[in-house]
């Protein structure tokens, strides 16, 4: 079911009209058809904002199925000309007569459908037998493309979803930073002295990846540096995320916990100084509001997944341990004790904060 958006305010009219020069940069429309698979997380979806934006300015109509609970991320930033959504909250965390009840309706839609192309950004079997159904040639993670497995793990992921369209090596696609989309609205946050906190996240309906997190207490030292030298710190995150403000109790620090929807993050962030987050979520609404993020990344590695020509920083062990990175795009390695984040310190962060924006 399509969503009905606000209406555009002042800034936002005024991003929409710096997109000019790309619309005129559209060929006219091919005739190609390509179906495009990719159901979630937030960041994973992000990230795959610009093989759908490329499709879409060569010509060619782009039909996106994603989660219900993203379709106004994939309606308001990816140039798909068509959108369909999936019950992702039955299909994934439902009972079994739930999750065959969606799975059967999702078959039954797209049978018999024809596409040019059919693209599925999950590498998980299931998702080629969910469109087994449709006509024409399947491309997905997991498979063999230009000679090696995809995606590759050894460049930013935006490089493999394009990858996924072109079938080039990922060193021979083309630059995802060229189809980002611009921000929601313009940056206003400068100067503000208002840090947003989104300590939270790492998580979605198939996963908690508590690994992926900068510990809660380190969280808290900053906050107390940060309100010490005249800043004001927001906390943000998902109404599943209200466990996170028991850290900060006696310090006077704004909570924004399931205050916002996906869209209201995105324009929050706007009015922000700068995110502090880990390799979660909010770590990539932070790169579609413009707003400079400081991601912290243990597990994972950071420049394959920070936000795209984004102004903040990577932060991270100058030098790795022999573990790092442990995820390899589904498990991590069993860990009791994440020094790779741990170990980065919050008087650092504080740190690179102060000289970061002190250069904006």
């Amino acid at each position: 079911m399509a969503s009905v958006l606000p209406r555009l305010s002042d800034n936002e009219t005024i991003c929409r009209m710096q997109d000019a020069e790309t619309q005129t940069m559209t060929a006219a429309p091919t005739g190609k058809r390509v179906l495009f698979v990719k159901l979630g997380a937030i960041g994973d979806v992000i990230m795959a904002l610009p093989l759908s934006r490329s499709l879409a300015r060569q010509g060619v109509e782009v039909t996106w199925v994603c989660g219900q609970s993203l379709e106004p991320l994939v309606r308001t930033f990816s140039d798909a000309q068509i959108i369909e959504t999936i019950n992702d909250r039955k299909l994934f965390a439902g009972n079994l007569t739930a999750k065959l009840t969606v799975f059967v309706q999702v078959f039954l839609r797209f049978l018999g459908r024809r596409y040019d192309e059919v693209l599925i950004g999950h590498a998980d079997p299931r998702y080629r037998l969910l469109f087994k159904g449709v006509r024409g040639p399947v491309f997905s993670f997991g498979s063999h493309l230009g000679g090696n497995r995809i995606p590759t793990g050894t460049r930013h992921h935006s490089y493999e979803y394009l990858k996924l369209a072109t079938r080039e090596d990922s060193s021979m696609a083309p630059d995802p930073k060229q189809f980002m989309p611009r921000p929601l609205k313009v940056w206003k946050g400068q100067g503000s002295k208002v840090i947003a906190f989104a300590p939270g996240g790492a998580r979605n309906l198939l996963a908690d990846d508590r690994l992926r997190r900068w510990p809660i207490t380190h969280y808290r030292k900053l906050a107390e540096e940060l309100l010490a030298n005249g800043f004001d710190v927001q906390i943000f995150g998902a109404p599943t995320d209200a466990w996170v403000m028991q850290s900060f109790q006696g310090l006077n620090v704004k909570n924004r916990i399931g205050e916002l929807d996906l869209l209201g993050f995105v324009g929050a962030l706007s009015e922000v100084e700068a995110l502090v987050t880990h390799d979660s979520g909010p770590l990539h609404i932070g790169g579609l509001a413009g707003v400079p993020v400081f991601g912290l990344f243990g597990p994972t590695e950071g420049s394959w997944r920070f936000p795209i020509g984004n102004r903040g920083r990577i932060l991270q062990l100058a030098e790795k341990l022999p573990c790092q990175p442990c995820y390899d795009g589904k498990n991590f390695a069993p860990c009791s004790d994440n020094r790779c984040l741990s170990a980065i310190s919050p008087h650092r962060v504080f740190e690179e904060i102060q000289q970061t924006l002190a250069r904006t």
